[in-house]
Formats: structure tokens, sequence, C-alpha cells
């Protein structure tokens, strides 16, 4: 069993982490095991245990530079966004389970319309009009739907929180480090204004000037590491959040088609959900992105203004 599988309060917790203790060594004396203070306290490690502590200790002082002896050529400072990055990032992968479905979307029609139209849109509103957009316009629809994916788990309630606002925080690659503003109440605008929020604050997050409110009270957060040619990937969830959408390259792929009863060309995209199994189930992940993924494959239902 992993650390994130254990059940445990969190003042246990933070106790064990005090205490070095392995939580997933202590036997629970709440209901289904669940971990309380006093196990932590009553916890007495086996001889096992012991020689594991031992050797985590001694080695513990190893530093990468003696490990590399002289090949080392410089030494660089770890920043304090690439240092919010990793404690985020150890933060959720200690504190989900993950599970992670993958579906291949038939984006030609969409491909097809968003060429049509992108020239008259970078005209009349002077918006460059994104794949991106689109998607997080078919999130905020499937979010309607499927509710439990834009909610939290409040770990000192016991409780799935769901919020009262649907706002999108979009990943955003910079040259100094991965910053995900937030688009507020996206399911209340159209793909186009939708499409200039995205480039605003993505400028924003390059040229340093985001602000912190523009990075606060994401409910939903969606990757595109295809902007960098990746087809597929493992999204990290930005807990407290339960969820997250990856975005692949869209690429040249064949499709059956069964009014012509043949393969024919198309261009497909990859989506990967990723969510915490502890409270959302295998089935409603399945169902959520298959969801997202029919309303990319038929953009019309989108709308773009």
């Amino acid at each position: 069993m992993s650390q994130a599988q254990v059940k445990i309060t969190p003042l246990a917790r933070v106790l064990a982490n005090k205490k070095n203790i392995d939580i997933t060594l202590i036997k629970g004396s709440g209901f289904n095991g669940k971990i309380f203070e006093s196990d932590v306290i009553n916890y007495k490690p086996s001889k096992v245990a012991d020689l594991s502590a031992t050797f985590v200790d001694k080695n513990s002082n190893i530093s990468a530079s003696s490990m590399m002896g002289e090949l080392v050529a410089k030494r660089e400072k770890i920043n304090f966004v690439r240092k919010a990055i990793a404690k985020a990032m150890k933060n959720s992968w200690a504190n989900v389970a993950y599970v992670n479905l993958k579906h291949r979307v038939n984006v030609s029609k969409l491909w097809d319309i968003r060429k049509e139209i992108k020239d008259d849109v970078k005209a009349e509103k002077n918006v460059n009009l994104t794949f991106l957009a689109f998607v997080v316009k078919a999130v905020t629809l499937a979010l309607k739907e499927f509710p439990i994916f834009g909610a939290k788990y409040d770990e000192k309630t016991e409780e799935i929180v769901y919020p009262n606002a649907v706002n999108i925080g979009i990943a955003v690659d910079t040259d100094h480090g991965l910053f995900v503003p937030v688009i507020k109440d996206a399911d209340h605008k159209s793909v186009v204004e939708i499409a200039a929020e995205i480039v605003s604050l993505a400028k924003a997050a390059r040229d340093k000037n985001l602000k912190p409110a523009q990075m606060q009270g994401a409910t939903f957060t969606i990757t595109n590491y295809g902007s960098v040619g990746s087809l597929h990937g493992v999204p990290v969830i930005n807990y407290p959040e339960i969820g997250i959408l990856g975005l692949g390259a869209i690429v040249d792929e064949a499709f059956y088609s069964a009014t012509e009863k043949k393969l024919v060309a198309g261009k497909a995209m990859y989506l990967t959900t990723a969510a915490d199994h502890r409270w959302i189930d295998g089935s409603t992940i399945g169902r959520f992105t298959t969801r997202v993924a029919n309303l990319l494959e038929k953009p019309s239902l989108l709308g773009v203004y």
C-alpha cells in the first residue's frame, strides 16, 4: 500500500512526518484501519523497520556532489518558483490515488471549422482562435454534467466540497517555470472570449506580470503538452483539485468511416483525464472524458461567439 492510500487523520500524518515514521507500517485503531494521533504516539517499530530506518539515516547525508565526484560542472540554485512547483508536485503524488484514462478524439470537423473562421475572428475581434479555447468550452459543459470533477476534498472535514463557479486553470510553460492562471466563470464565456483570455493570461505569465488573484480559485485544470509536440502524457493533479485534463498534439491518423465503410484520413488528438480514484470511479472518469470528446467531435455544439 502506498502512503497516498493510507487512511490517516491530518494531525496523525503531521506527527508521523515529525517522527520520521513510515505510515504504511502503522496499524490504525479506527474504522477500516484509519490511523489516529494516538496510534502514531504508541507506534513501536519492528527490528526490520529499525534496520530500514538506520539504512536511510546513514545514507541521508550523501550529497549529489559526493556521488558524482569530479563530474560536477556547475551548481544552480533552485529559485522560489521551482521550489513551489516541486512542493506542489510532491504534495499531489503523496495525497492522490491516481488513475488515468486516455481517449482518442477525431477533431477533423473542429480543425476545418477553426481553419474556416480563424481569419474572420482575428479581423473582427483581434483574437487568435486556438484549439485550446474550444477544449475549455467543452470542459465547462462537461463539468455541468459531472460536477464532481470541479470539486475539492477537504482533509480537515473529510468532505467533498463543490464550488459555485466554473474556473478553469490553464497550465502555461514559461522560461521561468510553470504557471497556472485561471479563467474565471469560464462557463459564462464564449469560445472567442475564452481564446482572448487565454492569450492575455499566457502573455502575462511569460512577461512575469501575473497577479496572485489571477492564479487563484481554479476548480479544474487543463494542461496542453501538445503545444510542445507530445502526443500522450500523465498529467499531475493540482491538489486539492481532484481532476485534470491533458491534451496531446493534433496529428494525422486514419479513422474508420461507417458511411464509407473504409479508413479515411483525419485529425486525431489524445485526451488524458487524471483523477483521484478515492472519490471518482473509473467509469465516471470514462464518461466525463467521453463527453468532452463528443463535444469536440461535434464543435457546432460549442458555438463560437
